[in-house]
């Protein structure tokens, strides 16, 4: 008889792996089990395993109470293969045969590796702290004189810490569900990384829109900034939360990117003037906070308003 070799998980512990001598191994949580479970939703006496054909076991689940799983399907009776995974209450047992194939080892420095490694507490909180301070940020970048009141405050800054917290639990349900491991913290990290970038650097791009000679299309700077740190983001969250292949993920993306500037390129085209009854606001005539070069401070360019629009009015009513 060559005995199998059993790999033990139970929910909150470590991995260990059991190599059994008994030709008939019996599993459960009464301590005199072979393969006893620290389990309470595993019987006292819940399963055994005839090991005596090599390479194919005989498992018999001993009509417990929450029964025994093989994959996906419910396994009262059935023969088990090299490799089968059993789910008996919170743990499973991973059955495998002293030739199965192993895989070589994971690469320290892979990309998946690294991604995964950025998953401290405390580069959550600085991340947070950074999201914050750049929401702050973009919001007196786009200040146009109006009133800001305590409840818009409070919700931007709700949007910038709750967002990412709900969008990176969404892809660690994924991850939990394709790849056994949540991986939720390195996810939030990425996502505020992902968030935080496009605040970091639109309000360059306002800066060198408002103050450099001929800078134009502010609105399509900001949105392909968006678009590819939306498609480097996707990219990075399909490694870490999905098992498909780098090919897969590159083809997922590019299709997600090019849909975007698909999309794009329509907007700005149904847009033109000459599809709408007024010409478009280029975003250049309100003075901005950043201005860097010479020129009037926001109030006194809004007291001139008036007679800049006064002066229109004469220039259009003038033969």
């Amino acid at each position: 008889m060559v005995a199998p070799v059993i790999r033990v998980t139970t929910e909150g512990t470590t991995s260990r792996l059991i190599h059994p001598t008994a030709s008939r191994v019996r599993i459960g949580r009464a301590l005199d089990n072979d393969i006893v479970l620290d389990d309470p939703y595993v019987d006292p006496y819940h399963a055994i395993l005839d090991t005596r054909e090599p390479g194919s076991w005989q498992f018999t689940d001993l009509k417990s109470r929450n029964g025994s799983r093989e994959g996906r399907r419910p396994i009262e009776n059935g023969t088990l293969e090299s490799g089968a995974l059993l789910t008996l209450g919170k743990s499973q047992l991973q059955v495998f045969s002293r030739d199965h194939h192993t895989t070589p080892a994971l690469s320290l420095y892979d990309l998946e590796h690294r991604l995964i490694s950025h998953d401290g507490i405390k580069l959550m909180i600085g991340l947070l702290c950074v999201l914050a301070a750049m929401s702050a940020l973009s919001l007196f970048t786009r200040y146009d004189g109006s009133e800001i009141r305590l409840e818009n405050i409070i919700a931007i800054l709700a949007g910038a810490l709750f967002a990412p917290v709900i969008v990176a639990g969404f892809w660690a349900l994924i991850a939990k569900l394709t790849r056994g491991h949540s991986r939720f913290r390195a996810l939030v990290n990425i996502t505020l990384v992902a968030l935080t970038v496009p605040l970091f650097v639109e309000p360059l791009l306002y800066i060198l829109y408002f103050n450099l000679p001929g800078a134009s299309s502010l609105n399509l700077l900001v949105t392909g900034l968006n678009i590819s740190v939306g498609g480097a983001y996707l990219y990075i969250v399909l490694t870490i939360a999905t098992e498909l292949s780098p090919r897969v993920r590159q083809f997922s993306t590019a299709t997600v990117i090019v849909a975007a500037v698909v999309m794009l390129v329509i907007t700005q085209w149904s847009s033109r003037d000459e599809f709408a009854q007024n010409p478009a606001y280029d975003g250049r005539l309100m003075h901005p906070a950043l201005l860097v070069r010479s020129g009037m401070s926001n109030d006194e360019f809004m007291r001139s308003l008036p007679s800049v629009f006064e002066h229109a009015d004469v220039l259009v009513n003038e033969p």
